[in-house]
């Protein structure tokens, strides 16, 4: 608390530091959700690999990463407002650094298993392999 009975004011540069550290995180959560739906795509691909669920749970830990940003980014300000000391922690930044290099190295073992054993999914019938419509193009008529 602040001398006239208010709260204590924040310290500018401590908290574009907090904001700076908020923004990086939410820039890797972002970065999560878009190799959560590149590593879904890669389901049309490999075969006996089911890319779609290991793809939505890289997305799913990408929101989850922005969320835990968010609310101890909002305890971080509420903290220097209330003049309160803060703890540093390393242990969510080092068990999502750890956690994401898990997930990489499980990636890339299995897309070196695919590649060297050179099976390759088929893609459904009427999917493009290269991405668009399966019509896409120049018109064609039904009549011969």
């Amino acid at each position: 608390m602040s001398p006239h009975g208010g709260e204590a004011q924040v310290d500018p540069p401590m908290a574009l530091a907090a904001e700076r550290t908020l923004l990086a995180w939410i820039r890797t959560g972002i970065t999560l959700m878009g190799f959560g739906f590149l590593v879904a795509r890669f389901e049309l691909y490999l075969k006996d690999f089911d890319a779609s669920k290991i793809g939505t749970g890289i997305a799913a830990a990408g929101i989850l990463v922005s969320l835990w940003a968010s609310v101890h980014f909002h305890r971080r300000i509420r903290r220097m407002k209330q003049g309160e000391p803060f703890e540093t922690s390393s242990f969510a930044p080092v068990a999502i650094g750890v956690a994401i290099a898990v997930g990489g190295a499980t990636l890339v073992f299995v897309l070196l298993g695919a590649v060297f054993s050179g099976e390759r999914r088929t893609p459904p019938a009427g999917a493009s392999p290269h991405g668009g419509s399966p019509h896409s193009g120049s018109p064609q008529s039904d009549s011969p």
